[in-house]
């Protein structure tokens, strides 16, 4: 799991071992010490878009953490909420809000950077096991659009602060491990296993 710095110099990675590494892009060498802070596997990582020196991650150990990009040390305290496993986080595009989604079948909102909760969570509204795999937020920020381990395309339009957001559903051939909206907002790509 990596995410680039805005400036495309470093790379920024999780691991099993629940630490994170930066890496300098021109040397391909480590910068510094890992950082160290999850107790369980990082399974996503994001860095804020208006700052190269805040870095995001989340864990299977149910946290979302803050990091300092220059002195390697967490900041604040962990973000609590999802009952379990975090999966992924999303900054959005004008690094107001932080979104993320668990096996608990939620997306929960975060203020950013100081991580209160926004509004009650979405959840599906869809009966048996599937899971979330892979969301992102529309470039205007109205729209927030997830995929699931059975193939669904979920869609919430946010124009009313998250907190009554309503859902559509889109089925999509397989599981859902990448997602995005095209730079209009107009259209939603997907990417699943078997090149489609």
């Amino acid at each position: 799991f990596i995410a680039f710095t805005p400036d495309r110099q470093h790379i920024v990675s999780g691991s099993q071992d629940g630490t994170l590494c930066i890496w300098d892009v021109a040397t391909g060498m480590v910068v510094g010490d890992p950082l160290r802070g999850h107790d369980d596997t990082v399974l996503s990582v994001s860095v804020a878009v208006s700052s190269k020196n805040l870095i995001i991650s989340c864990s299977a150990d149910k946290t979302i953490r803050f990091w300092d990009f220059d002195t390697h040390d967490t900041i604040g305290r962990p973000l609590i909420g999802h009952e379990g496993r975090n999966i992924a986080i999303s900054v959005s595009s004008d690094s107001r809000h932080i979104m993320s989604i668990s096996e608990d079948r939620t997306v929960r909102f975060w203020h950013f950077p100081h991580g209160a909760p926004i509004g009650e969570p979405l959840r599906l509204d869809t009966e048996g096991d599937d899971i979330l795999e892979a969301f992102a937020f529309s470039h205007n920020g109205r729209l927030v659009a997830a995929g699931s381990r059975r193939g669904l395309v979920y869609v919430w339009d946010l124009a009313s602060r998250y907190k009554h957001a309503q859902s559509f559903v889109i089925q999509s051939p397989s599981t859902v491990f990448k997602i995005s909206f095209s730079p209009d907002d107009r259209f939603i790509v997907t990417a699943s296993p078997h090149s489609s």
